[in-house]
């Protein structure tokens, strides 16, 4: 009669798997037993390598492996694992886990990442608005969980000194992205912008490292060139910022309010005024000084 033997799950066959029993009743070798063992672990943990030893179905009591990971991934636990008598792996329930590879991301307020950070993905590094990027734009994940490059920085822009103003001052405290510089005319000028009584011109510090095109130059302040007096006439050296203005009046008339000179100041103005009507009197000629 032949008898064949199989073990349940967790159990391995110590012995021949089948035996026939010979002519005097007995069995010629001894009846195999089944010893519990421990399963291969390599099946359940997902992304593990299969070595050659992982062919085995099952260990034996005092058996130890290594769980080592697919690339890309890398062990989390401990690795080494122990057949245990009890038919369980060292560490049971909890078996080691191979885990995807991350890179770390860098905390920056200014620098903006596309892409993902698990193994082989790469990242695109760039800078907000006003910010210049330093170093290399663009980086891989490699299977050390570093990246293949260092973090590049986010450095704020900075335009410079602004562009002189001939005949005009500047004052700008700081030279970086979103900075204002503000432009004044010196006393005898104006702006020959639109609107002719601004005071200020602003330029702005812009993100590509320029300032903003100051539209306006700064230009002589003119007086009044045709002043009309009655029974005299001014005689004008200069209508500009600092030129002088001399009231002659006819023979037999003089200045009415005493003033036969004048100056064009940084307002415009002839000062002191000279409009006042020569009158009747002495022959009054004014004096250039």
């Amino acid at each position: 009669m032949l008898c064949n033997f199989r073990c349940s799950l967790g159990f391995e066959l110590v012995g021949n798997s089948s035996i026939t029993c010979d002519s005097n009743g007995r069995w010629p070798v001894s009846v195999p037993e089944c010893v519990r063992v421990c399963l291969n672990p390599f099946m359940s943990i997902e992304h593990s390598l299969q070595p050659n030893i992982s062919e085995r179905r099952s260990y034996t009591e005092g058996d130890v492996v290594e769980i080592e990971c697919e690339k890309g991934y890398y062990p989390f636990g401990n690795s080494l694992m122990q057949c245990h008598p009890d038919g369980y792996w060292e560490g049971r329930p909890h078996l080691p886990l191979c885990e995807l590879i991350v890179c770390p991301l860098p905390e920056s307020s200014h620098l903006q990442i596309q892409g993902g950070n698990n193994f082989n993905a790469t990242v695109t590094f760039q800078c907000e608005e006003g910010f210049t990027l330093v170093g290399d734009s663009v980086a891989s994940c490699q299977d050390d969980g570093l990246w293949n490059v260092s973090f590049p920085e986010c450095a704020l822009v900075d335009c410079g000194a602004p562009i002189p103003l001939s005949n005009g001052s500047i004052q700008s405290d700081l030279t970086s992205f979103g900075s204002n510089a503000v432009y004044r005319c010196n006393p005898g000028y104006k702006f020959n912008m639109t609107s002719s009584s601004a005071e200020t011109a602003v330029v702005t510090c812009a993100s590509n490292g320029t300032w903003s095109t100051l539209k306006a130059n700064c230009v002589p302040v003119h007086c009044l060139d045709s002043v009309v007096i009655n029974n005299g006439q001014l005689n004008i050296s200069r209508s500009s910022f600092g030129g002088k203005a001399l009231l002659i009046c006819d023979d037999g008339y003089m200045a009415s309010n005493g003033v036969t000179s004048s100056l064009c100041d940084a307002a415009g103005l002839w000062f002191p005024p000279v409009r006042a009507p020569c009158m009747i009197g002495h022959v009054n000629i004014g004096i250039i000084f």
